[in-house]
C-alpha cells in the first residue's frame, strides 16, 4: 500500500490598496479584515494592484508557533508570525529586492523521523480550489502532526530531564477532552506513597503499564490508586519478609 500523501500549505494573504494596502500576511485569520488568499489564480491581478512592489517577501515554515514567533522576535521590525492549521509555525518578513516570494521549510528534523514526509506548498502556487482542499486536515494528517509533537517533546527531555516530560503529561491531563491516566504515577511514586516495596520493580513497572491501559472509571484518585494497588498486590514485598533484590 502507498504511503499517504500529507500536505501542509502555506497561505500567503494579501490586502488590496483600495482596502488599504498593499499589505501582506500569513495570519489566516486577517482574512476577516479583506484579505484575500494570494493564489496562481490571483497572483497576476494582486502584482498589477501592489503586491509586486511590496519586494521580497521571504516565508519560514516552523515546527511550532513558539519556535515561529522566536524568529519573529529576532528579527523585528515588520516580521510577523502566525500558527498553520496542521498546528506549525510560520514566519513572514519583507527585504528591499525584486519581487519575489521564499519558502523555507526550517521545521527540526526529529518531526518527521520515521513517518511519511509531508509535501509543502505556498498557496500561490496553487489554485483556490486546490488550496481550500489541501488545508483541509483529515485524520491521517491530524495523526502526522501529533506524532511530530510527540518526537519534538521526547528530544527535550535529552535537555530537560525526564521530570520535565512527566510535569508536560500531568499538566495536559487537565486540558479539557484529554484523557487521564497514570502519566505523572511511577513505582517510586509509589513506593514512596504507599510505604511499599516490591519483589521485583519489571514486572511491577508491567502491571501499572496494564492497569493504565484498562482502567476506564476514572473517578476519584483513591479510587485509581485502589485498583492499582489490588493488581501489584502479587509483587508488593511481604513486611515481615526480607525485601528480595529489585528487579532489572
Amino acid at each position: 500500500m502507498p504511503a499517504p500523501e500529507i500536505n501542509t500549505v502555506v497561505p500567503l494573504y494579501y490586502l488590496s490598496k483600495e482596502l488599504g494596502g498593499p499589505i501582506v500576511t500569513v495570519d489566516e485569520h486577517a482574512t476577516a479584515d479583506g484579505f484575500e488568499p494570494v493564489t496562481s489564480d490571483t497572483i497576476v491581478r494582486q502584482m498589477d494592484d501592489g503586491l509586486g512592489d511590496l519586494g521580497g517577501i521571504d516565508i519560514w515554515l516552523m515546527s511550532t508557533v513558539e519556535e515561529a514567533e522566536a524568529a519573529r522576535a529576532a528579527f523585528g521590525g515588520d516580521a510577523q508570525s502566525a500558527k498553520l492549521r496542521n498546528g506549525n509555525g510560520a514566519v513572514l518578513k519583507t527585504r528591499n529586492a525584486s519581487f519575489e516570494i521564499r519558502l523555507e521549510d526550517r521545521r527540526r528534523q526529529e518531526r518527521t523521523a520515521g513517518m511519511a514526509e509531508d509535501r509543502v506548498f505556498g498557496s500561490w502556487t496553487l489554485d483556490r480550489g486546490q488550496m481550500l482542499t489541501m488545508q483541509d486536515l483529515d485524520e491521517i494528517a491530524m495523526e502526522q502532526a501529533t506524532r511530530g509533537w510527540a518526537r519534538e517533546v521526547a528530544t527535550m527531555a535529552r535537555h530537560m530531564g525526564p521530570a520535565a516530560v512527566q510535569q508536560l503529561q500531568v499538566d495536559l491531563e487537565t486540558v479539557p477532552g484529554a484523557f487521564v491516566g497514570f502519566a505523572s504515577c511511577d513505582i517510586g511514586t509509589l513506593r514512596e506513597a504507599c510505604d511499599i516495596a516490591f519483589e521485583n520493580d519489571a514486572e511491577a513497572h508491567s502491571i501499572l503499564s496494564r492497569c493504565s491501559q484498562k482502567y476506564e472509571n476514572a473517578t476519584m484518585m483513591d479510587d485509581i490508586e485502589g485498583y492499582v494497588l489490588e493488581r501489584l498486590e502479587p509483587v508488593i514485598c511481604d513486611k515481615n519478609e526480607p525485601e528480595g533484590p529489585a528487579g532489572p
